[in-house]
């Protein structure tokens, strides 16, 4: 045998060549296997990222409805007589009642605008109902008989159209007689149509529903407010956020109607 022939370089290369790449190939798995496990530990060991929180909803944050009123007074009377005579009515219920805050005075931006009054008489064609509009020089405007229907309840009463509109920066006096013979039942106040500026009337074109009173009640406009808000109840009589708004409304000591919140708002009344 040619010994010289196998300890050459070139052969003893060859033969160690795949030892060598096997165990290099060995040494590499290890290591990759200790890096895989050692990631693991460490995401085993991270606490879980909190969830972001999420914000409170547009009902948590629901602006109440609270109006800012004019400084500006009138005479008048908002409540009727506790002598109520012989109709027919619940004794425990309130008197007659016009729905204008305290100071028996009010603003509106509306041509033609509905005025609501509280009526505890049954609905009888035997008790006469009266309303009457008058401007500062005492001049009748709007006069109109009723017949009651559907009360004790919250009616209203709104200028027809082929009635002349209020004049803006005019003051108007109202007033509401039940007669329930030998007793004349009244209710009077006052109205005054302004003239909203550009800001507001943009405002007013841009917004809806609920919006739209939050809008007339932040500027003082008591009879549209008023109007919006029963005309939105009356669209939507489950809701619950409407039924708060409506003591927010007429439950503060400016107001002093806490006594109509739980009242029914009934549909009346026919023309005599």
């Amino acid at each position: 045998m040619n010994f010289k022939k196998w300890r050459s370089p070139k052969l003893i290369l060859f033969l160690i060549l795949p030892l060598l790449l096997g165990y290099y190939a060995n040494v590499q798995a290890n290591i990759n296997r200790s890096k895989n496990k050692l990631a693991g530990q460490q995401v085993l060991s991270q606490k879980p990222s909190p969830l972001p929180q999420q914000k409170p909803s547009q009902q948590s944050k629901r602006k109440p409805i609270s109006i800012i009123l004019p400084n500006e007074g009138a005479p008048g009377n908002r409540k009727g007589a506790d002598t109520r005579g012989p109709c027919a009515n619940d004794k425990n219920k309130p008197n007659l009642t016009a729905l204008i805050p305290g100071k028996l005075f009010g603003l509106t931006i509306t041509e033609r605008p509905t005025f609501w009054f509280y009526v505890p008489y049954q609905a009888n064609s035997k008790t006469p109902v009266e309303f009457t509009l008058t401007d500062k020089q005492e001049k009748e405007i709007y006069q109109e008989n009723l017949l009651l229907t559907n009360t004790p309840g919250v009616i209203g009463v709104t200028i027809p159209a082929n009635v002349s509109a209020l004049e803006v920066d005019q003051i108007y006096e109202w007033k509401l007689s039940v007669t329930c013979s030998p007793v004349i039942d009244t209710v009077s106040g006052r109205i005054k149509r302004v003239k909203a500026s550009a800001e507001v009337m943009s405002q007013l074109q841009a917004s809806r529903g609920r919006s739209r009173i939050i809008i007339y009640a932040e500027n003082g406009f008591w009879y549209d407010t008023l109007t919006g808000l029963i005309e939105l109840r009356r669209q939507n009589p489950q809701d619950e956020g409407l039924k708060t708004d409506w003591q927010d409304l007429l439950k503060p000591k400016e107001i002093g109607l806490e006594n109509i919140v739980s009242e029914p708002i009934v549909s009346c009344c026919k023309s005599k």
